[in-house]
């Protein structure tokens, strides 16, 4: 009898302790189902939304310059090589003068055998005018005599003035030529190009080819509808894709010709650290209008579900946090991190942007 009764109070005793886990463990789950997550919020607001065209193209160097002599001889030096950065006014090669102190001495030798050659006539000359001078005030000669006499004399001048200002032309153009035997860079930029060599004989077909790519160009088209509204001086950020890299450059020129498709548009990059390279395709989008005081909902802020975009809206207070309300809007476009909607109404609301993948609308959420 004595064991039934310890038995059954054994059973008893389980099946409470049974019971009081059972409890326990449904408390625990309902804790579970209550979680309460952290995030951030900010209130609806309006901002104004650049609306902008797209367009791709290259980079293309500011300027491409052909240095060549202008003078021919034999090359006794070059000093760079295809890959090079050169600054203004760095030499480039050097012509031998030999060649050119021959030809200057040859040329002014027969300048000076035309001078003493003219000189020797507008010296007989002007002995003969000066002799006739004096035949006519004695009457001896006639007057035409006299002024044929003259005339010779003013033509025997006017050779010898022609002859020395050949020589002092000549003199100029060849200081000028002995200093194109050094031959410099006009700009600062980089070699791409190089046709001349030591010891080759040099004419206008050789040289260096030089770009100026600080700045650099950036090349594309717009279209006819959004032309009229881009300015020059315009300031605007184009996308580099082999650097993964946004760099602000200026609205250089807006073509007033249509190509193919498209107006050519030329956008003007600083390029200090030479970071950027020629026939690089970029991208841009240029803002051609703004649409003022626009509501927008930052992205991070929107759920999509089943192809429909929802945000969640901060609720009442709670005991742990605040509830949340889930909220359909309409999206008209993007601006950067930020899309505008149409949904006016919900201007000031305060949402979820931190966290709002998390949430659903059982949420309680604490804002940090």
């Amino acid at each position: 009898m004595n064991k039934k009764i310890i038995a059954i109070v054994l059973m008893l005793v389980v099946s409470s302790v049974m019971i009081s886990g059972c409890k326990k463990n449904e408390v625990q789950n309902i804790e579970k189902e209550i979680e309460i997550i952290s995030v951030t919020s900010e209130k609806i607001s309006t901002k104004n939304i650049d609306l902008t065209t797209y367009a791709i193209g290259k980079l293309s160097p500011e300027a491409t310059y052909n240095v060549v002599p202008l003078t021919q001889g034999n090359v006794i030096e070059t000093y760079f090589e295809v890959g090079d950065s050169v600054k203004k006014d760095d030499i480039l090669f050097i012509l031998d003068k030999d060649d050119f102190n021959k030809n200057k001495n040859t040329q002014l030798t027969q300048l000076e055998i035309s001078l003493n050659q003219v000189k020797i006539n507008l010296d007989d000359a002007k002995d003969a005018y000066e002799d006739n001078k004096k035949l006519y005030e004695i009457e001896s000669i006639s007057s035409s005599t006299l002024n044929r006499s003259k005339s010779q004399y003013e033509q025997a001048k006017l050779q010898y003035d022609n002859v020395l200002s050949q020589i002092k032309s000549s003199n100029n153009n060849l200081e000028n030529q002995e200093e194109n035997l050094i031959v410099k860079s006009p700009v600062d930029g980089i070699i791409v190009n190089k046709s001349i060599e030591n010891d080759m004989f040099a004419t206008s077909q050789n040289g260096y080819t030089i770009i100026k790519n600080n700045p650099i160009i950036f090349k594309a088209g717009v279209s006819e509808e959004y032309i009229n509204m881009i300015e020059i001086g315009q300031k605007t950020n184009v996308f580099i894709n082999s650097i993964d890299k946004e760099i602000q450059g200026i609205v250089k020129s807006v073509s007033l010709i249509k190509q193919g498709n498209s107006y050519p548009v030329e956008i003007e990059i600083i390029n200090d650290d030479l970071e950027l390279k020629p026939d690089m395709y970029a991208e841009v989008n240029i803002k051609y209008d703004v649409l003022k005081d626009s509501v927008v909902v930052p992205t991070k802020a929107i759920t999509e579900i089943n192809g429909v975009n929802y945000i969640y809206a901060v609720g009442e207070k709670t005991e742990n946090g605040f509830n949340v309300k889930r909220l359909k809007i309409d999206i008209i476009g993007y601006d950067g991190k930020y899309a505008y909607i149409e949904n006016k109404e919900m201007l000031n609301t305060e949402i979820i942007v931190e966290g709002s993948s998390f949430v659903n609308q059982e949420s309680i959420v604490t804002i940090k």
